[in-house]
């Protein structure tokens, strides 16, 4: 079962949220979203080997902080599946957390996709 995010219409990413925190400058949006990628890429691992391992604590508590992330930047549909894994962390309970886990996986190449066909992200490095 999907997220009500993702059959909403919005898009992967809201990039007047990224102007508005970058102010408009070029770099600075391509490095915060480098570091998005980066930090973003080794929580969704963090939280996928938790899942293997049946740690809910650990899928809560980075769910959580990768959640706080994606909201800010405007990575809201992101931001929605990983709210889910957060819950379910910390509940304690993970089944079917597997398939949140691949949702979460697919909306984070859908930003990445999205990003790198964006006018504003002309130059920038190819997705991770």
């Amino acid at each position: 079962a999907g997220t009500t995010a993702v059959s909403s219409g919005k898009p992967p990413a809201e990039m007047s949220r990224l102007e508005d925190l970058t102010e408009g400058n070029p770099e600075t949006t391509r490095e915060l979203i480098g570091m998005f990628y980066k930090q973003t890429a080794q929580q969704m691992k963090e939280i996928e080997d938790a899942v293997r391992a049946n740690k809910p604590a650990v899928v809560g508590h980075v769910a959580h902080s990768c959640k706080g992330a994606c909201a800010t930047l405007g990575m809201t549909r992101l931001a929605a599946v990983l709210l889910t894994l957060e819950k379910m962390g910390k509940s304690g309970a993970l089944t079917g957390a597997e398939e949140h886990c691949a949702e979460a996986q697919r909306e984070f190449k859908d930003i990445q996709t999205f990003l790198a066909q964006h006018p504003a992200m002309a130059g920038m490095l190819s997705a991770v």
